[in-house]
Formats: structure tokens, C-alpha cells, sequence
């Protein structure tokens, strides 16, 4: 399966949350999102929204764009995001 968008920024938030040593329920608490709430969107269960995308970079002190610019890998690309 070709890695798409919703791929790539749940990617780029597990990096964040990794170089900034915090877990997966630091994020949800600071979002006042429930675990799950965040787990579906990181497993690609449902898609981030723009305002889910706001509300983590401010989260983890980070620009939006850097979410939002996430190179894409090439359409024929497979990737396997866990």
C-alpha cells in the first residue's frame, strides 16, 4: 500500500513524539483528546483534519507546517507506517 498524506503526518507526529520523549497519552491529555481519538488517526482509521493538525503542532511547539510539508513519497512507493 502506497504511504499517502494521513500517512506522512502520522509519521511525522510519531517522530516529534519520539525526539521530544513523550508518548502517544502525553499527546492525547495536552490535545484533551482521548487515546483513542488520536490512536485511530495515527493508525489511518480516520483522517486528520486541518484543525487535528493546528492542535498537535501547538501541542508538540511545532509549525504546522512542518506537518503540512511532509514530503510525500513517489506514488509507487510502498511504506509501512506502524
Amino acid at each position: 500500500m502506497a504511504a499517502g498524506f494521513n500517512d506522512v503526518v502520522a509519521l511525522e507526529i510519531r517522530e516529534a513524539l519520539i525526539q521530544r520523549r513523550r508518548s502517544q497519552a502525553d499527546l492525547a491529555a495536552a490535545l484533551g483528546w482521548s487515546n483513542m481519538y488520536l490512536n485511530r488517526r495515527l493508525r489511518g482509521s480516520v483522517s486528520f483534519s486541518l484543525a487535528d493538525i493546528e492542535q498537535i503542532a501547538t501541542a508538540l511547539d511545532m509549525p504546522r507546517s512542518a506537518l503540512l510539508n511532509a514530503p510525500l513519497p513517489p506514488r509507487n512507493a510502498v511504506r509501512k507506517v506502524s
